[in-house]
């Protein structure tokens, strides 16, 4: 063989070499790192594992509340639709009585002025009656008793006197 040939495959060999040890190299480099990695994360584990636990014991109480918040909510819509039908119920109820009563007491009030109109006939006319009788006899018997009056002579007589 070629000395010139032994030389390039030298080389070669040499290139090899090198570029297996850079890679071998940069596989420990990975290797350190990965390996750093691993622990950084197993150390974060470790500290987050009480807060993990915690938040996991948070969340099943949080459900738990979630729960009686349903219960609750659920309660409190029946007692809400129960009111409601005991509201409506009080409400017709005060309406019939409402109409009742204004029955009542339109018949009580046309009462009341059907007495007034009877009382009216009954008793103040015979005493509207009996008080222009007594008018009318109170007028003759002052005509009768008074003096007589004078003349429009005498009276226009007294005025010029009087000016």
């Amino acid at each position: 063989m070629d000395l010139r040939f032994q030389l390039v495959v030298t080389v070669a060999a040499v290139v090899a070499v090198l570029a297996l040890l850079a890679q071998m190299m940069v596989l420990l480099g990975l290797y350190r790192s990965v390996r750093a990695a691993e622990q950084r994360i197993f150390e974060f584990s470790q500290e987050w594992k009480p807060v993990a636990e915690s938040t996991r014991r948070t969340v099943e109480q949080v459900g738990q509340v979630a729960a009686k918040v349903r219960e609750l909510t659920e309660s409190t819509r029946q007692q809400i639709a129960r009111m409601d039908d005991v509201i409506a119920e009080v409400s017709s109820r005060a309406r019939v009585q409402l109409d009742h009563l204004d029955q009542v007491l339109g018949s009580t009030l046309a009462r009341v002025e059907d007495t007034t109109a009877q009382l009216q006939r009954t008793i103040l006319a015979p005493v509207r009656e009996i008080n222009a009788v007594a008018a009318g006899i109170r007028a003759a018997v002052e005509y009768l008793t008074q003096p007589r009056r004078a003349t429009v002579a005498q009276a226009t007589q007294d005025e010029e006197l009087f000016i």
